[in-house]
């Protein structure tokens, strides 16, 4: 079984590149994928220039939180129970009560 690797920029780029030649002998039909490509790549470039910005200004020196427990339980997040909200059904009875 082959191991899946991240699409890297130049990935991106090379298939932006594709896309396009493609679209200009076989017609605006796979435009959508060119616009999805472009989409994904100027995302990347805005993740980046916004992380950049803050890390740039000096705000690293605040410290980092440490990563919580996944098995540690919260105290602020309440635990869901068999009869809670989320669980309640609706009456058969067209008037709404009981």
């Amino acid at each position: 079984m082959r191991k899946h690797r991240s699409v890297t920029d130049e990935d991106l780029v090379a298939a932006l590149g594709i896309a396009a030649r493609i679209i200009d002998r076989y017609g605006d039909v796979y435009w959508p994928i060119f616009e999805r490509l472009e989409k994904e790549r100027e995302a990347r470039r805005s993740r980046g220039n916004r992380l950049g910005a803050y890390l740039s200004n000096g705000s690293t020196s605040q410290p980092v939180p440490q990563k919580r427990d996944a098995n540690a339980t919260a105290k602020t997040a309440p635990q869901c129970t068999e009869r809670g909200p989320l669980t309640r059904t609706r009456s058969n009875n067209p008037s709404g009560k009981g």
